[in-house]
């Protein structure tokens, strides 16, 4: 937990084959066990990029290969973003 009462969150990433050299990813961040009715986010590239709002309750993202074979998805404002990683955060 950090100071500002965020912590790391689980999840899960799934992939399929969508295209000849080209994968989608599903995204999965789990709500905190017990659920607390607090924020959970689904962050892109180390960085403070939401791809989903910061609201309660299981987070959902999908990820896909663009035209130049890049991960592309969508941030929680509908603009695109090349995604080299993700994580789950969650409010304490």
């Amino acid at each position: 937990m950090n100071p500002m009462g965020i912590s790391t969150g689980t999840g899960s990433v799934a992939y399929s084959t969508i295209g000849p050299g080209c994968r989608q990813y599903m995204i999965t961040c789990n709500e905190k066990n017990p659920p607390n009715g607090k924020a959970v986010v689904i962050g892109a590239n180390e960085a403070a990029i939401s791809l989903t709002p910061p609201t309660p309750g299981e987070k959902m993202a999908t990820l896909i290969c663009n035209d130049m074979g890049q991960i592309e998805g969508r941030t929680d404002t509908n603009a695109p973003v090349i995604v080299t990683s993700a994580y789950c955060s969650v409010a304490n």
